[in-house]
Order: structure tokens, then sequence, then C-alpha cells
């Protein structure tokens, strides 16, 4: 019963995070990107070993 709850809760906010990811892809795509590869660049930074 439990597991059904989280796959039924994890199916709404994955339309949730996707209704807002179409508002946001209309409005401020650039942006995002931009800070989604500035995440992204620092999060390989701290991790020195896996540099390619």
């Amino acid at each position: 019963m439990k597991s059904i709850l989280i796959f039924t809760f994890s199916l709404l906010f994955e339309d949730c995070i996707f209704s807002i990811n179409s508002i946001f892809y209309t409005h401020n795509y650039t942006l995002l990107k931009k800070l989604f590869s500035a995440l992204c660049f620092l999060g390989h930074n701290k991790d020195k070993t896996n540099i390619s």
C-alpha cells in the first residue's frame, strides 16, 4: 500500500515539475539553462577526481 502511495505521489510530482518546466521553457529557458550549466560546472569542480 505504501509503495502505491509513493508511486502516485511521484507521478503527481513529475506532472507538477513538467508544468513548471513548460512555463519556464517559454519564458526563462536561456536563463535556466545558464543557471543549470553553472550548477553542473560547480558540481564538477568540487569533484576533482572526475575531470575528463
